[in-house]
């Protein structure tokens, strides 16, 4: 199974074009974050920790106020998929929620066998720790925030649009796990999901798009020409981003 989903995964591409791949590089991003209950501001920040490991801060504010709702920090490693391909494997990360003054917090921990995920909150179902396997029929694990940085890491960016086409299979890892599913509706509540990037080639204004399929939804990603956000577009959540 391990063999099958890896060949699928590099169906298009020869491993020694992987060697072109793209590092991720540290950033400061701001965007409008437009939903149903209104607008906030997202601001992220990316960067690489003493020890090299790939770490990404978010952080969600109201509008008019600057108060800050939900924030969050997730580490990766950079981990060997193939001799010559990369990837960013799920290692650690914190979630803060405040919803009615009260604060709920998420912190994971990942392995190559088993997510051990501990929570801290006012509602007793959200307490305590809880233990997963990691799945064993992938070898591509991401943060569900981290998925574009994933997709340049292993060069699937550069490669798919050179060629004009190319789907990328992905195991996500939700780290705002379990309010993720409260957040957003009809997504499983399972911490792992199945996941598939596809690029779609460019619009008329040159833009790279790249739609994500995860629980049987859409989430299109909006790429300028150095495969920098410019927005987002979930259209089953009425949710959307906007640099600002």
């Amino acid at each position: 199974m391990k063999l099958f989903l890896f060949l699928s995964f590099f169906i298009f591409f020869s491993c020694s074009n992987f060697s072109k791949k793209r590092t991720v590089k540290s950033r400061t991003e701001s965007y409008l974050q437009t939903e149903e209950g209104g607008q906030f501001i997202l601001d992220i920040e990316t960067g690489l920790n003493q020890d090299k490991d790939y770490v990404l801060k978010r952080k969600i504010t109201t509008s008019k106020d600057d108060i800050t709702l939900e924030r969050s920090i997730s580490i990766a490693k950079f981990k060997k998929l193939d001799k010559n391909v990369e990837g960013l494997f799920p290692y650690k990360s914190q979630a803060e929620f405040i919803l009615n003054n009260e604060k709920y917090v998420s912190s994971m921990t990942m392995s190559a066998k088993t997510l051990n995920v501990s929570l801290r909150s006012p509602d007793a179902k959200w307490n305590g720790e809880r233990t997963f396997k990691v799945p064993r029929s992938t070898i591509n694990f991401c943060f569900f925030y981290m998925i574009l940085d994933c997709a340049q890491v292993t060069g699937f960016l550069d490669l798919a649009s050179s060629k004009g086409f190319g789907s990328m299979p992905v195991t996500i890892v939700l780290e705002t796990y379990p309010f993720f599913s409260d957040q957003f509706l009809n997504i499983s509540e399972e911490p792992f999901q199945r996941g598939e990037l596809i690029y779609d080639g460019r619009n008329k204004a040159g833009e790279h798009r790249l739609s994500f399929n995860i629980s049987n939804q859409v989430i299109f990603f909006f790429l300028d020409e150095k495969f920098n956000l410019l927005r987002t577009d979930w259209i089953a959540q009425q949710f959307k981003q906007a640099r600002r």
